[in-house]
């Protein structure tokens, strides 16, 4: 089994996270998966976009949930690779036809981001988009709020949904126990002071960016790993795992 590279955010390190030219980059170099987020604007509007307010990665400020779509498409979205031009914020429909049109087959894994700031009626939203949009890849769910997480497992009961381990551990494990979720999400520094390689097919690391940390997730052979920097994860993959 190979271990699965899936990009945070898209390819994050040479593009600005979460947007079009992020998604496609990861593509373009053959990840297994990608990993994003969703929040809810002030008029009902599911958008990808990593923190609760748009002041760390556009031009604007204020929270996602005061500002409306029209407000949001207005930012640019790209504060890091200016070479790259402006990028605008993407909703959840335009991000997978972006992936349908790459003809993107692999997964994504879309946190659903309620653990600060709860949207009501997200988690229902998102489960009904997916089953009514056509997509070519297949979806995975996660968010640190237990709620968010027990919600997708009732709303859609075959999809994964995997558990992210830090401040409901317990509740994640009697859901495991229970064979309701499949795959933790623990951060890579958890694993590394306190490894458990049993556990290898359950565990999908984040945010593992360093050689030392891609290198522990491979020769360990986690089922997948999180990353900011695909490239590297996918060359040392080559490396230590072989080729397909």
């Amino acid at each position: 089994m190979r271990t699965k590279i899936f990009a945070h955010r898209g390819d994050k390190h040479d593009a600005p996270e979460n947007t079009l030219i992020a998604f496609t980059k990861a593509v373009a170099l053959g990840v297994d998966g990608i990993e994003t987020d969703v929040h809810l604007t002030k008029d009902g509007h599911m958008v990808i976009i990593h923190d609760e307010d748009v002041d760390r990665t556009t031009d604007g400020q204020g929270l996602i949930k005061d500002l409306t779509l029209a407000q949001l498409k207005r930012l640019n979205a790209n504060q890091t690779h200016p070479e790259l031009g402006i990028q605008r914020i993407l909703t959840l429909g335009e991000m997978v036809q972006a992936l349908n049109d790459l003809h993107f087959t692999g997964d994504v894994n879309l946190e659903i981001k309620t653990d600060h700031i709860h949207y009501p009626g997200i988690e229902a939203l998102v489960a009904d988009f997916f089953a009514t949009h056509a997509h070519s890849f297949n979806v995975i769910y996660s968010s640190f709020n237990l709620q968010s997480t027990q919600q997708m497992l009732k709303l859609a009961p075959q999809t994964e949904t995997a558990g992210l381990m830090i401040y409901h551990y317990r509740a994640m494990k009697t859901l495991f126990k229970n064979r309701q979720i499949k795959i933790f999400h623990p951060e890579i520094r958890l694993l590394m002071v306190h490894p458990i390689f049993s556990f290898h097919h359950y565990f999908r690391p984040w945010t593992v960016n360093t050689k030392f940390e891609i290198a522990f997730c491979l020769y360990h052979r986690y089922v997948g790993l999180i990353t900011d920097n695909p490239a590297l994860a996918l060359k040392m993959r080559n490396h230590i795992q072989g080729g397909k």
